[in-house]
């Protein structure tokens, strides 16, 4: 099933600023906070260093010393907000229905570390990170697939299982799709995505209201077939 949304709807759930969900995906590793951190504290000596020996760009340094101190705070939200405006870009969106025709695992390698074995030679030993994989289908025959770190909660997910998502495309028609979001099992209430690019609790909103309005319209159609066949 694939219903065509409406500007308004895919603006909802598609935000131009970064959600919660999004910012902590972006707020990354412990690591990745003290790269940022340091990059803050570069910023405030650097503004520091303007005032003291500039003192007609006090006022200059001041701005600076107050963006770079606070980059560790305003970054994410900028990277969540970039990526999302490269969904916001298209200039069609659809609500996509389908259900899970496959999942199973796979592994996938992340880096290398170095250890020594019992005879203390040095050894190179790959690390790796378990992953889901999603396959997805409609009845008009769209796939889909989801390549994903391994979470507890998807161990829920089995094949037949209903999944949702929105649909990115450059065709009023929808006939070609360029993108898709993260996908909904609605089932036993599961996400699976790399990124949370939907407002979730608006997604399910929008999604409830389409599923109730093509039901109304299934029961109208079918009273309306009863009815004709009386005559």
């Amino acid at each position: 099933m694939l219903v065509p949304l409406t500007d308004e709807s895919f603006k909802q759930v598609i935000p131009a600023i970064a959600t919660g969900e999004q910012y902590r995906y972006y707020w990354g590793s412990p690591q990745d906070f003290l790269q940022r951190l340091l990059v803050a504290v570069i910023g405030i000596v650097v503004a520091i260093a303007i005032g003291s020996f500039l003192p007609d760009l006090e006022s200059v340094a001041l701005i600076v010393g107050l963006v770079t101190g606070l980059f560790w705070y305003w970054w994410p939200v900028c990277q969540a907000s970039w990526r999302n405006r490269e969904f916001r870009g298209y200039r069609y969106a659809g609500f996509w229905e389908g259900e899970v025709v496959d999942v199973f695992r796979s592994d996938r390698k992340v880096g290398t570390e170095e250890t020594v074995d019992k005879t203390g030679r040095l050894v190179l030993i790959d690390k790796l990170e378990t992953m889901l994989n999603l396959e997805l289908e409609d009845e008009n025959g769209f796939q889909a697939r989801f390549r994903v770190p391994l979470k507890k909660e998807h161990k829920g997910i089995r094949r037949g299982m209903l999944a949702q998502m929105v649909v990115l495309s450059n065709d009023p028609r929808l006939g070609r799709i360029e993108k898709y979001t993260d996908v909904y099992l609605p089932q036993k209430d599961i996400w699976v995505s790399d990124y949370p690019y939907l407002k979730r609790d608006l997604f399910q909103f929008v999604a409830q209201r389409i599923i109730r309005q093509i039901e109304s319209q299934r029961r109208r159609d079918d009273y309306d077939r009863y009815d004709e066949s009386r005559y």
